[in-house]
C-alpha cells in the first residue's frame, strides 16, 4: 500500500491516544468527580468499580444480582486500588458447603494520589457506564470512541488505510470528540 494509507493509521492512532483520551479524562474530571478527587472518588465508588472484576457477592453487597462476567483483569483493577489481604474482615466472607459465597472487599483501596490520567478507555468506560450520571448519549459516546479504538488497534499488524476508511473513522471519532 501506499505511504498515504499508512499516514491514515497514524493520524487516527494520534487522535484517539492524544485526543480522545484528553476529552475523555476531561469528561470523567468535569461530570463524574466534581469536587472530589480520583482517589475520594474511587474510594467511594469502591462497590460498583471491584464489581467490574469481582463475580461473587461481596460484604458490601446489599442485593443479591451480581453481573457474573468479568469485565476487566485484575491487572486493570489494580491500576485503580491497591489489594492488602491483611485488610479483608474473615467474618466478612462466607461459607456454604465449603464454597466460598460471599467475598470480603475491604482488601481494596484507591491508591495515594491516583490522577484519571492513569486511566484507559476501556476502564473509563466502566467508570463512566458504572458511576456516571447517565446522560442521553453518553454511553453511546465512549463505545463509539472504544469501537473506533478496537477497530483501529486491531490493523496494527498492517498499520494501513485507505483513504475511505480513514475518512469513515475519522469522521466518527471527530463527531464523538467535538461534540
Amino acid at each position: 500500500m501506499t505511504q498515504q494509507h499508512r499516514n491514515n493509521y497514524f493520524k487516527l492512532v494520534a487522535l484517539i491516544v492524544d485526543v480522545a483520551y484528553l476529552v475523555i479524562s476531561k469528561y470523567i474530571k468535569e461530570k463524574i468527580l466534581g469536587p472530589d478527587s480520583f482517589e475520594t472518588f474511587l474510594n467511594k465508588e469502591k462497590h460498583k468499580l471491584v464489581h467490574i472484576y469481582e463475580t461473587s457477592q461481596c460484604c458490601e453487597c446489599t442485593i443479591s444480582s451480581i453481573n457474573k462476567e468479568k469485565l476487566i483483569t485484575r491487572k486493570q483493577l489494580l491500576i485503580l486500588y491497591k489489594s492488602d489481604k491483611g485488610n479483608q474482615i474473615r467474618e466478612h466472607k462466607r461459607y456454604a458447603r465449603g464454597k466460598l459465597t460471599q467475598i470480603c472487599i475491604c482488601e481494596y483501596s484507591a491508591k495515594a494520589h491516583i490522577d484519571v490520567r492513569v486511566v484507559d478507555i476501556t476502564l473509563a468506560n466502566y467508570i463512566i457506564q458504572k458511576c456516571g450520571k447517565h446522560a442521553l448519549g453518553i454511553e453511546n459516546w465512549i463505545e463509539q470512541i472504544k469501537d473506533v479504538r478496537n477497530e483501529i488497534f486491531h490493523l496494527s499488524d498492517i498499520q494501513e488505510l485507505t483513504d475511505y476508511k480513514f475518512s469513515r473513522k475519522w469522521i466518527t471519532l471527530k463527531d464523538q470528540l467535538w461534540e
